[in-house]
């Protein structure tokens, strides 16, 4: 996994960002290059938020509808966490 900048992180955050609300922070940008057995590539993109990261697969291009959530699932939510939109659509952690 590499850390990246400039342009390659611009393009990849750009379609990541696409149709999201505008960052008060821009997150750090890192890449990890997978090939398959058949010997396909594709290229992962990481955004480290610090208290949450988020990820979008790419093969030529990268298009939003690839991004994903990174979970810990091994450390509890961060209590400060308080969905408004409606509390009954997660589950609740005791």
């Amino acid at each position: 996994m590499v850390k990246v900048s400039g342009a390659e992180f611009e393009s990849a955050y750009g379609a990541f960002h696409t149709g999201l609300d505008k960052d008060e922070a821009i997150p750090v940008g890192y890449r990890l290059d997978a090939t398959s057995v058949s010997g396909k590539s594709l290229k992962l993109y990481f955004f480290d938020y610090g208290s949450s990261a988020w990820g979008i697969w790419c093969r030529e291009t990268c298009a939003a509808d690839s991004r994903f959530m990174l979970l810990n699932m091994a450390q509890r939510p961060n209590k400060a966490f308080n969905p408004t939109a409606s509390p009954s659509a997660s589950p609740r952690v005791n």
